[in-house]
């Protein structure tokens, strides 16, 4: 994590203007901005607690139900992480977490980017119904 968002992020996104996520794998590109807070997010302990510092934080007054996805084969994103998130972070909010596995994917790959691709558009479908209820 330090090589990539400690070193070349900040490198290339200086250098370019923007963070070119796609040479490295990580999706799309990402304006200045966005990739020095995804930055912060990766390489700061307090993660997005540390990110929510830097402005007007809301975050203790969000009291809605929120449905929380994570992928069975997303290696960043751990039950552990997302549930630690919710405790700490959105301690009001009202969570229903829901573990999508890879057989869900028409190409059994979902990870922690692929989630919105084309191939697993009937993953939408998930969303859809939770906002139809």
């Amino acid at each position: 994590a330090y090589l990539g968002f400690g070193i070349a992020q900040p490198l290339s996104t200086v250098l370019l203007g923007y963070f070119p996520a796609n040479w490295f794998g990580l999706g799309e590109s990402l304006p200045s901005g966005s990739a020095f807070d995804w930055r912060t997010l990766i390489l700061n302990k307090k993660s997005t607690n540390r990110l929510l510092e830097k402005g007007q934080d809301y975050s203790k007054n969000l009291t809605q139900k929120v449905l929380v996805l994570r992928a069975e084969d997303d290696i960043w994103l751990t039950e552990k992480g997302v549930k630690s998130l919710l405790q700490n972070t959105y301690p009001n909010m009202k969570p229903t977490y829901r573990l999508i596995k890879q057989s869900e994917s028409e190409k059994n790959e979902i990870g922690h980017i692929n989630f919105f691709r084309s191939y697993n558009r009937k993953l939408w479908n998930i969303i859809l119904k939770e906002l139809n209820q």
